[in-house]
């Protein structure tokens, strides 16, 4: 069980933009397997990523899992740091 941490207000941000984007994906048929695919591909504990949604103060989140989304997935990395802009880099989801 992970300790509660007090995240700064910026990263509880860039972790509810984590979930919009891949609430997006999934709902779009891009993430092959949906949650358990992404978690599965990309080395992520599936109980983690439900837990910290659930309770965004839980202390399981950790900076690498917004890195396939702006790799493989075209999200733009300014939107999901800095909420700027359009969610796809270039303003374009890409199928």
């Amino acid at each position: 069980m992970s300790r509660r941490r007090v995240y700064h207000k910026e990263t509880v941000e860039i972790m509810k933009r984590f979930y919009t984007a891949l609430d997006d994906l999934v709902a779009s048929g891009r993430v092959e397997g949906g949650l358990s695919g992404f978690c599965k591909k990309y080395g992520l504990d599936k109980r983690h990523l439900y837990l910290q949604r659930q309770d965004l103060g839980r202390g399981f989140f950790e900076t690498y899992w917004i890195l396939p989304l702006i790799s493989d997935f075209g999200i733009s990395q300014f939107w999901i740091l800095f909420g700027v802009g359009s969610m796809y880099a270039g303003g374009v989801k890409n199928s």
